[in-house]
């Protein structure tokens, strides 16, 4: 109804709804301007206007991707399989980036001679470390430790900076003069732009944790600012099987992971900079 027409009517009516219908139509008018100033006042009021950015790291291993991941799959003695992991901040904000390493074996499987169906006992006796279905109540405690123990050095062991000449191991190792690798005692990493530390309390028997934190080398062992865009440096190159096969077998026959994770914290929380050292209780 337009309102000319209210009007006429309001007009039309005795004084006592004349009266009634003006105060139900002033009433209309002032719930509906309430409103609108609602509307506006709580659009206008917000004063703490944040401009909001975001912290994220991605990990890239380009060529695990196009090649070592295929290579893996059939992986024989003497092989060298490809494997870059670095990290790139994706985010918005500066950040300080670790990369996470785990280790593990995967549950022993025994291997079948030609025929297929016939169990090869003597690769049973030799390296069954009873993770798999097939256990053995022969062994002692010690003996499947130091099992376990080779396994996993072993694969620590092929994992290589660099190539020809310049090629060296990731991990550094004490007590490797004439004894078994099972015996052999990580120390450190050789790494020049990343600083180590384990992961003691995460290890299990068949698994070991390492956190590499980003320094880019400095003699202070204070980490790298990554800003947006930008890369860390590759963690390793490649994996080295060995040729061998007495250090192949039951270790590199054998199902195992290596996995990276990247991990990052913004960099403008820590105002004086922060080192590897202190930065194991920021992440």
């Amino acid at each position: 109804m337009k309102v000319r027409d209210v009007l006429k009517k309001i007009a039309s009516q005795k004084p006592r709804q004349k009266f009634t219908m003006l105060a139900s139509v002033f009433i209309v008018y002032v719930v509906m301007l309430s409103g609108i100033f609602s509307y506006f006042h709580s659009a206008d009021t917000v004063t703490n206007r944040f401009s909001g950015k975001g912290g994220s790291v991605i990990l890239y291993e380009p060529l695990w991707d196009s090649k070592g991941q295929k290579m893996s799959q059939a992986s024989q003695p003497g092989m060298s399989i490809p494997k870059n992991p670095y990290a790139v901040n994706d985010g918005q904000v500066d950040e300080y980036i670790r990369l996470k390493m785990t280790v593990k074996a995967e549950p022993f499987v025994c291997r079948k001679e030609n025929d297929g169906v016939t169990l090869n006992e003597t690769y049973k006796q030799n390296y069954n470390d009873n993770t798999g279905s097939e256990k053995s109540t022969d062994l002692t405690d010690a003996q499947l430790t130091a099992r376990l123990n080779r396994r996993l050095n072993s694969i620590l062991y092929a994992i290589k900076i660099g190539s020809g000449d310049n090629k060296r191991d990731l991990f550094t190792w004490s007590d490797r003069e004439n004894k078994d690798i099972s015996e052999w005692t990580g120390i450190g990493s050789s790494s020049d732009r990343y600083v180590m530390y384990a992961g003691d309390a995460e290890n299990t028997d068949t698994s070991r944790v390492y956190y590499f934190y980003y320094t880019d080398g400095d003699a202070d062992g204070k980490m790298k600012i990554v800003s947006p865009g930008e890369a860390t440096s590759e963690l390793f190159d490649m994996i080295e099987v060995p040729i061998y096969k007495k250090d192949y077998l039951g270790v590199f026959d054998q199902g195992y992971t290596i996995t990276i994770q990247a991990e990052a914290v913004p960099s403008g929380n820590y105002p004086d900079g922060l080192t590897a050292e202190d930065a194991q209780d920021e992440f």
